[in-house]
């Protein structure tokens, strides 16, 4: 997590100071605007579905590519693609609620909404309710036991220390860049996360338990 965070901090400063890293962000940036939510959810499904599963291809941890592992990996990819456009909306109403400022109250401002509401009332439930209910195969009986306050607070709340420790240094990195490069640079922290937790994280079957906040 530590080697994470430093390499997104030293890619931040490289950007602020570096005229040629600005330029490719730039370009980077505005094909995020032209490809609007659907872009959104395409790099959330490749950032917290696909790379992972390619982690557990190259770790041994998915050994042959049957179908259940295919609806599996289609289940997650799908979850993660949800989760992307509701981060990618988050980004755009906080840049509307906050302003696009980069000093030091705005980007405490918007890394407590994301931190403190989004990611456990939102993104985290999402991901958590969406998966489970696949690994029930679908059962309606599922939501009996997930539409409780146990399961919310164990599965749920329960992810929020690594949550926290993790990405609230990301996200005032996050915050400090340009709309448009904020959610691609989340998505790369996200994918670098994915494949740390595969490698060094027991492998239940499912993707990582922390989303894109």
């Amino acid at each position: 997590m530590l080697l994470i965070q430093t390499a997104a901090a030293t890619l931040i400063f490289a950007y602020f100071n570096n005229d040629s890293v600005r330029t490719v962000a730039a370009q980077i940036g505005a094909f995020k605007v032209q490809s609007g939510l659907l872009g959104a959810f395409v790099a959330g499904l490749i950032g917290g579905g696909i790379v992972p599963e390619i982690a557990r291809v190259f770790t041994g941890k998915t050994k042959r590519l049957d179908a259940e592992n295919l609806i599996r990996i289609g289940s997650t990819a799908f979850t993660y693609g949800v989760v992307g456009i509701q981060v990618d909306l988050l980004y755009n109403y906080q840049a509307v609620w906050f302003g696009q400022g980069n000093d030091a109250v705005t980007l405490l401002q918007k890394t407590a909404v994301d931190m403190l509401l989004f990611s456990p009332l939102l993104s985290i439930p999402t991901a958590t309710y969406l998966l489970g209910w696949w690994q029930s195969s679908f059962s309606r009986r599922y939501w009996a036991k997930a539409l409780t306050w146990k399961f919310f607070r164990d599965e749920c709340l329960g992810a929020m220390p690594l949550c926290w420790s993790y990405w609230i240094p990301i996200l005032l990195l996050t915050y400090a860049l340009p709309l448009p490069l904020q959610f691609p640079f989340a998505i790369l922290a996200e994918s670098a996360w994915s494949i740390v937790f595969v490698l060094l994280v027991v492998d239940r079957g499912a993707a990582p338990e922390v989303a894109v906040p």
